[in-house]
């Protein structure tokens, strides 16, 4: 646990969100137990840095319409949120050059991408050393780099594909790391991205498309 880093992030404004306590497959749970795994990260969080998550990013974006319902209900209240943009850097080695030349194609297979939700992983180098070059390559293509609730303001219902939506974004930040931070993405990026809360660490990274004003 880095709670001092955790803490950093939500006072600098970005957005914490859970990605579930035991990171069991929560299509397989029942009611119960969905609300038993919420529970314990809710109390882990708010020991942690007295905060309550309202995002969740399923693990293996794997959920049912029911347990979706089970997050939405009030005395829940988080929103389940997916990703348009996984490189699987959880399940094979990248280098950054060959990340860029993915997304470059991906973009150019999919022109109507508005908004972009990436996904990478604290378990690969790479997606700590790449995310100045990730940012500048979204800059370049005409995105703004923003938050979560930005990204996704309007539309926050879970998308088995993607769930996309935006309002006005943040300007593009550039990385900052602490110092005497631990090299994982939830550090390196603790001042510039909206990330995840140990364990499990996840990084999401939102872009919205800079339409002329």
């Amino acid at each position: 646990m880095f709670p001092n880093i955790v803490k950093s992030i939500i006072n600098d404004g970005h957005i914490i969100g859970s990605h579930s306590y035991q990171h069991f497959n929560l299509s397989k749970m029942s009611r119960d137990e969905l609300l038993d795994d919420t529970a314990n990260f809710d109390e882990m969080a708010n020991a942690l840095a007295g905060y309550k998550p309202k995002f969740l990013r399923p693990p293996y974006g794997s959920i049912t319409p029911e347990a979706v319902e089970v997050y939405n209900q009030s005395d829940v209240n988080m929103k389940v949120i997916g990703w348009n943009i996984d490189l699987q850097d959880y399940d094979k080695v990248n280098r950054a050059d060959d990340i860029l030349e993915q997304l470059e194609s991906m973009l150019i297979k999919n022109p109507g991408f508005t908004h972009v939700i990436y996904l990478g992983h604290d378990t690969a180098r790479t997606s700590v050393e790449i995310v100045p070059r990730l940012m500048d390559f979204f800059t370049f293509q005409g995105f703004r780099h923003t938050t979560l609730d930005n990204c996704l303001f309007g539309g926050t219902e879970f998308s088995l594909r993607v769930s996309t939506r935006a309002l006005e974004p943040k300007p593009v930040q550039r990385l900052v790391i602490p110092q005497g931070a631990d090299d994982t993405v939830s550090a390196a990026v603790s001042r510039t991205l909206s990330t995840w809360l140990p364990p499990f660490v996840a990084l999401l990274v939102a872009f919205q498309m800079n339409f002329p004003v």
